[in-house]
């Protein structure tokens, strides 16, 4: 089965090799050189593939949250976050029927949120349309929420054996230096050829293990920086190696321009030793997540302005206690500084305004951003170290 849209029938774009005949569609060379590249991903993966636990059972509900996980995420990290989340949930029912805050407490570290609600979604979908049973076509899986090409392609093929490629960063990087490609890689033009010769190369070797064969390589020997060309397969077709541009392969694109942020970030106790926090919005920055109140700074404050800036925002009367060096965060194209904050306030409960007094055992089983666990940790390492002291 071929993705829809227009077929690209000839090279095109400065990327091309006049006369190499690497991948030329048609050509007797190009159809030997996808086959000995096929070949050898598949030999390579058949021996040299890491023995992850989810090998041995091809379940599709496994495979889908890894994969969604692993968007953004380094493949190791992605399964030991995946062995605890099968632990909790270990089958889409048990997902499904839990409360969307426990879904994102489980899924706290790996960032971009809007993933795991998708995911929850996604298993009450399945629940409700599919009598709890994983849609097994391309088509049916990419209806679900969150779910886009490269993940319904990844499952597809993986568990059901459907010819459809899965095309990630690793996938796309691999085929930028096969073909020497100088333009864009995350342009639809280069997606749909990297697609149309995965096609072509599915009359050869298994689809899923070929889309997984081409993923791993990429994670771990075609990595964007310091690739190890030595140990790469199919080095002997690749055309940035041959003509030593493999660093300069794919060319960067021009990045955003990062936005700097920072912010005074308050851990405070009422006189019943409860914590103040935001509680989670529908929208914003964080939603669904848990935080502690913070206030915009433009520069380093001291523990009188933060004293005044919380009363002038919140209504509460504060005693700062300790202030830490600040803790950077990055969050997509912000760079975020956090002045930690610890104190108390002057009065029980939070006052009846946006804040919720939380008992301090409680903490440990909401949802927060990154950025707050590690405010919340430099603190709790501070606050230890004082009380030996």
């Amino acid at each position: 089965m071929g993705f829809p849209g227009r077929r690209i029938s000839r090279w095109i774009g400065p990327g091309a090799l006049a006369g190499t005949g690497l991948f030329l569609t048609g050509s007797v060379e190009a159809v030997r050189n996808r086959t000995a590249v096929a070949k050898a991903v598949r030999e390579w993966f058949e021996a040299n593939g890491l023995p992850l636990f989810f090998r041995n059972n091809r379940s599709p509900y496994v495979i889908w949250i890894l994969e969604v996980m692993g968007q953004q995420t380094q493949l190791s990290r992605a399964v030991a976050y995946l062995e605890r989340w099968l632990h909790r949930f270990p089958d889409v029912s048990s997902l499904a029927s839990t409360e969307e805050q426990e879904v994102l407490k489980l899924w706290e570290g790996l960032g971009y949120y809007s993933r795991a609600r998708n995911i929850h979604k996604a298993a009450q979908q399945i629940v409700r349309d599919y009598n709890a049973i994983f849609p097994d076509t391309y088509s049916s899986i990419l209806k679900l929420p969150g779910v886009g090409e490269y993940t319904a392609a990844a499952v597809a093929s993986m568990v059901f054996g459907e010819a459809v490629p899965a095309v990630d960063a690793n996938v796309r990087r691999i085929f930028a230096r096969l073909l020497l490609w100088q333009e864009d890689t995350g342009s639809s033009t280069f997606t749909l050829l990297v697609r149309e010769h995965m096609e072509k190369m599915f009359s050869i070797e298994n689809p899923g293990l070929l889309n997984e064969g081409m993923m791993e390589l990429g994670e771990r020997i075609c990595l964007r920086r310091k690739p190890d060309c030595a140990r790469c397969p199919v080095g002997a077709f690749c055309l940035a190696f041959q003509k030593g541009e493999v660093e300069r392969i794919p060319v960067r694109k021009q990045r955003e321009a990062k936005i700097d942020r920072s912010y005074a970030v308050y851990r405070l106790f009422d006189t019943e030793g409860r914590v103040l926090l935001s509680a989670p919005k529908k929208r914003g920055i964080w939603p669904g997540l848990w935080s502690l109140p913070g206030i915009l700074v433009e520069e380093e404050p001291s523990a009188a302005a933060l004293e005044e800036w919380f009363g002038v925002s919140f209504g509460i009367d504060i005693n700062v206690e300790l202030l830490l060096p600040p803790v950077r965060h990055s969050y997509t194209r912000y760079r975020l500084l956090f002045y930690p904050v610890s104190g108390r306030t002057t009065e029980t409960g939070a006052g009846g305004g946006s804040l919720v007094a939380v008992e301090q055992g409680k903490m440990g089983r909401l949802p927060f951003p990154s950025g707050i666990l590690k405010v919340l940790r430099e603190l709790a390492v501070s606050s230890s170290s004082a009380a030996v002291d």
